[in-house]
């Protein structure tokens, strides 16, 4: 006579739970990634332009609380790359547009990094952008004619 001890035992199926983990570990990293890498940053920036005076009736050596943003961002390099980022989302995440490039055209020593930002900047959409970064880029050339 057989008992349930010599009935051959049904297979164990643990690769779907595996692979539901393994999903979720992944989109849970991919999520942890987005947020540092793009959330965090633009979200800074975004925060800071909120203290920075930006003026529309004429030029300006330097904007009242740049300095202090660009300290907060983590020092010219990286204001740079966060302030590119910035400048890269859709408008209705980055409503500060021309302000961000008046911040990244006052960072002194000029990154070299937003050479390149701001040449892309002249072809934008929005008037006070092009004007800011045409200027900006005007102001560097003559800073790197000068040395």
């Amino acid at each position: 006579m057989t008992g349930p001890a010599d009935l051959p035992a049904k297979p164990l199926h643990t690769w779907r739970p595996m692979a539901l983990w393994s999903a979720g570990i992944l989109l849970a990293l991919g999520l942890a990634w987005f947020v540092g890498a793009v959330a965090v940053p633009v979200w800074q920036v975004r925060s800071g332009l909120v203290n920075v005076g930006w003026f529309v009736s004429g030029p300006v050596d330097r904007i009242p609380g740049g300095d202090a943003l660009v300290i907060k961002l983590g020092g010219p390099v990286p204001a740079t790359s966060k302030l590119e980022l910035y400048l890269c989302m859709p408008r209705e995440f980055a409503s500060k547009r021309a302000e961000a490039v008046e911040v990244l055209a006052e960072i002194e020593p000029p990154a070299k990094d937003a050479i390149p930002v701001l040449k892309r900047l002249v072809n934008d959409d929005d008037e006070a952008v092009r004007n800011i970064a045409a200027s900006a880029l005007n102001k560097i050339q003559g800073q790197e004619t000068a040395k």
